[in-house]
């Protein structure tokens, strides 16, 4: 699998707490490869990149529309 895109997104909370969330992108979605917004789901999985690729809705409702 080729990672087409690399990211990074960081803002500023209204409190003055800065956060980012890095990610990489390849044909069957995006993934988060470190956050400190989301660090770990509920059950203990970390924003790694090994927790799966997540798809739009858009990109699955277009999908029904073929």
């Amino acid at each position: 699998m080729e990672v087409v895109e690399r990211g990074q997104e960081s803002w500023t909370s209204p409190e003055g707490k800065e956060y980012f969330v890095k990610y990489e992108a390849d044909e069957n979605g995006f993934r988060i490869v470190e956050s400190n917004v989301v660090p770990a789901t509920d059950g203990g999985m970390l924003a790694d990149g090994a927790q799966g690729s997540f798809v739009s809705l858009e990109d699955l409702f277009d999908e029904f529309d073929k």
